[in-house]
């Protein structure tokens, strides 16, 4: 592992595995990660199993020293992210916007409790989502790859 690396952990905590945080220090693990965070549950997972995976960029394995927040929520073909930053001590949430909505956009869960959900302009392909995780996990920053709307919520 070089010092870069070192600065560079990737944190992930997908609902299926909620006790569990996956770190992956290893950039050449990353697309593999980026395949493992778009893929859907298995549809045989308990009810409180919703396809979210909150991810972390920092200098730790503890995913809580970060200012940022990066969800994805994930179903059959399509996902939605949110993104959170703090740049002067404030929250500021956006979520991805499809210029072009999907017709029939399925739900996706923003929160882990499953009461609310990402607004159906936030529903992308999983291929447009693909590069924004990239992207994210590279820079630490809100990815320029794709829109962003002002999110309802902040988490």
């Amino acid at each position: 592992m070089t010092a870069a690396d070192e600065r560079h952990l990737v944190s992930v905590r997908f609902d299926e595995r909620s006790h569990e945080w996956r770190i992956v220090a290893s950039r050449s693990k990353w697309p593999a990660l980026v395949e493992e965070i778009l893929t859907p549950p298995p549809a045989d997972c308990p009810q409180w199993v919703l396809g979210l995976r909150t991810v972390a960029v920092g200098t730790s394995a503890d995913p809580s020293e970060g200012k940022t927040l990066f969800l994805v929520s994930v179903g059959p073909g399509v996902a939605a992210a949110y993104y959170r930053d703090m740049p002067d001590g404030a929250a500021h949430g956006w979520v991805t916007h499809n210029p072009h909505p999907l017709v029939d956009a399925p739900e996706l869960a923003f929160s882990s409790q499953g009461w609310n959900t990402f607004p159906s302009k936030a529903v992308l392909h999983t291929d447009e989502v693909r590069p924004a995780i990239s992207e994210f996990l590279t820079t630490g920053r809100r990815p320029e790859c794709i829109e962003w709307q002002q999110s309802e919520w902040i988490q």
